[in-house]
């Protein structure tokens, strides 16, 4: 039985630990057994405090291998973990609390194992947040009329008061819409006014206002051109819209505007004119006013022409065989009609009603030298009171003043046909110049007559005619004989090419071209038959220049001597050559690739190396017209030279042309001085 005693000692030893381990879960009165199970939490703090801001603050969280979980979580609190087993810290994150109100909330944190849950509770609260009004804008501007206007506004309060300072301006807060509600009542003055509206909230302190103008009162008018009324007066409409009530006044006792006052809104207004009988125009305003003592809005300018009689263009000229050069138009705003005019002028229609009429003006033909004229006087219908009066001008028979005539340098005569309608004479400046008649009446054709010209330059005469108390002079010009080039000779290339002349002469000219040497036939020449020749030379097969000598002779058998030997051009063309950019090429010991060189040649070459340079490697390039080389190191203790040979081919039999670029490639220990580097380097 002693083995039964110790064992229900053991017993009461392990229900005292489990007993301490449960701490003050353990309540028999509660229904709350001894356990063997490690069913223990512990959260701390148990309470959390936030202010307004986003921040996070923490709480540890323990159990003895236990699983536990978050649960109840209000939604302005967030955890970065809802569950864990054993020691965790937690942090606990709180939204902004734009709400000006506190708040609190209570979440749970619950272990549990089997057969046993423990619970902690954690209390949680937030200050309140910062109340905010906020306007769309803090600064308005309204039209003068009465009428509302709706301003946007955010705040977090459930009620907001508003006040304002004008008595013309209030404003109502409309919670369901979020929006501030302003009523303006008709401004009757001429000038703009202001107000202060101020949203706030007393029981919170916070308050915003915004300030808002309202403009004048505005009269508009649906065309503001001027009004331009007929002479003979009537009525005319225009729509006016006003903001405030208002007044038509006119300024002249001729305009009538009807009705002479109304009310805010659109209105037409009904301006009448009376009839202007004089031949002045006139003018004057009707104003709108909105009150008796402002100036005025807006105002419509009435423009209302004299009686008139106008025509256009105002220069009327016929020319001698009675025909007009323009129609004239006549514009009025009476019936009009001829009232004098020359016998000799013919008007067509001869009257006409307001408006524009257009009247074909004709003439009886004039035979003279001297133009005449006569005054058109138009009269309105019927009585006369408006007159117009213009010239027509009838111009006399056209004489060429720029008339003359030119001859070559022979002996020869030409017809030179007088227009003049009477009688008249003529006489001439130099005696190498005649006329078959030197007087006459009426149109005759005269006979002009010159002598061989045998000086080296032209020479000029006068021929004077006299008719009806007028003269009239004309210029005879006679060629000298020349022939001249514009050069003496020329350049072509061996490539080929062209050169262009331009031959000047008074002389008929043969042209031939003269060959120096073996080689004929390279020189083509065309001519425009203006005296522009085209000399086209062939490329140069050879390596020696060439010379050709192009001749125009005078082909006129009766040209001055010293013309027979004719003028020349002589044309020399290069022979071929082949040249590179480089005269030698060097090269440090240490090797490498050389600059790229250009050769320039006139037609086909070659480009090799020396069949013993294998010290390097050549590289042309023949579509590019390049060559360049790359180099081995030199090991050796002494310089390696070689050569690059440039020859041209497609020569003639017998010819040769090629030039050689030396190389070398220098020691070790050799420095060189190269242009294109800007330090030397000792290999």
């Amino acid at each position: 039985m002693k083995f039964q005693h110790i064992f229900i000692g053991a017993l009461h030893a392990l229900a005292a630990v489990t007993l301490a381990s449960c701490e003050d879960n353990f309540m028999l009165d509660k229904g709350m057994y001894p356990s063997l199970q490690n069913n223990y939490l512990s959260v701390a703090p148990d309470a959390l405090s936030f202010s307004s801001d986003a921040v996070n603050q923490s709480i540890q969280i323990r159990t003895l291998d236990a699983g536990w979980r978050i649960s109840g979580l209000p939604e302005w609190l967030e955890t970065d973990v809802e569950e864990g087993t054993g020691y965790k810290e937690v942090y606990v994150q709180a939204a902004v609390n734009d709400r000006p109100v506190s708040r609190e909330a209570v979440f749970d944190v619950a272990a549990s194992g089997e057969g046993w849950t423990l619970t902690k509770n954690v209390v949680v609260s937030q200050s309140q947040g910062r109340a905010s009004i906020k306007l769309a804008t803090n600064s308005l501007t309204a039209s003068g009329a009465a009428h509302s206007e709706t301003v946007d506004v955010e705040t977090n309060l459930t009620d907001i008061e508003l006040a304002s300072t004008q008595t013309w301006l209030t404003a109502a807060y409309d919670k369901a819409n979020s929006v501030i509600i302003l009523t303006f009542e008709e401004n009757q003055s001429t000038y703009s006014r202001s107000a202060t509206i101020t949203a706030s909230s007393m029981d919170n302190s916070v308050s915003t206002s915004m300030y808002v103008t309202q403009n004048p009162p505005s009269v508009d008018v649906d065309d503001t051109s001027t009004l331009t009324v007929d002479v003979d007066g009537g009525t005319y409409v225009r729509s006016i819209t006003s903001e405030s009530s208002w007044q038509a006044v006119a300024d002249e006792s001729w305009i009538d505007v009807t009705p002479s006052e109304g009310a805010a809104g659109v209105h037409t207004l009904n301006i009448s004119v009376a009839p202007n009988y004089d031949t002045s125009s006139r003018s004057g305003y009707v104003y709108l006013y909105v009150s008796e003592t402002s100036s005025y809005k807006s105002r419509i300018y009435v423009s209302q022409p004299g009686r008139y009689i106008s025509h256009t263009p105002q220069q009327l000229h016929l020319a001698y065989d009675g025909s007009c050069d323009d129609a004239m138009t006549v514009s009025s705003n009476v019936a009009w009609e001829v009232q004098r005019k020359p016998e000799w002028l013919t008007m067509k229609p001869s009257s006409g009603v307001a408006g524009k009429t257009v009247v074909t003006l004709s003439a009886d033909p004039l035979a003279s030298l001297v133009q005449r004229s006569g005054q058109v006087v138009l009269a309105s219908v019927p009585g006369g009171s408006v007159t117009h009066s213009f010239d027509v001008l009838q111009r006399p028979i056209s004489i060429d003043e720029e008339a003359g005539m030119e001859f070559d340098w022979h002996a020869s005569s030409q017809t030179y046909r007088l227009p003049f309608p009477g009688q008249w004479s003529a006489s001439v400046s130099d005696g190498w110049l005649s006329l078959s008649e030197y007087s006459g009446t009426g149109e005759t054709d005269l006979l002009v007559t010159v002598t061989e010209n045998e000086l080296q330059q032209p020479r000029t005469a006068t021929v004077a005619f006299i008719s009806e108390g007028k003269t009239f002079s004309m210029s005879v010009l006679q060629q000298a004989q020349y022939l001249y080039i514009d050069g003496t000779g020329g350049e072509i290339s061996a490539r080929g090419g062209s050169v262009e002349l331009t031959v000047k002469s008074s002389l008929g000219a043969l042209t031939s071209v003269e060959y120096e040497g073996a080689s004929t036939g390279w020189l083509d020449v065309t001519d425009d038959g203006n005296g522009v020749y085209m000399l086209v030379a062939e490329a140069n097969p050879s390596i020696h220049e060439r010379t050709a000598t192009f001749v125009i002779k005078p082909s006129d058998p009766g040209a001055a001597d010293k013309y027979q030997q004719g003028v020349r051009f002589v044309l020399k063309q290069f022979g071929r050559r082949i040249s590179a950019d480089t005269s030698a090429i060097e090269m440090h010991a240490k090797g490498g690739t050389s600059a790229v060189y250009t050769v320039s040649a006139d037609g086909d070459y070659t480009m090799a190396a020396a069949d013993a340079d294998t010290w390097y490697t050549f590289v042309p390039n023949y579509s590019n017209n390049t060559f360049y080389i790359v180099c081995s190191e030199n090991k050796t203790h002494g310089d390696r030279k070689g050569h690059i040979r440039l020859s041209l081919s497609g020569l003639p039999a017998g010819e040769t042309f090629e030039i050689d670029i030396p190389v070398t490639q220098y020691r070790l220990g050799v420095q060189l001085d190269f242009k294109d580097y800007d330090d030397d380097i000792k290999w």
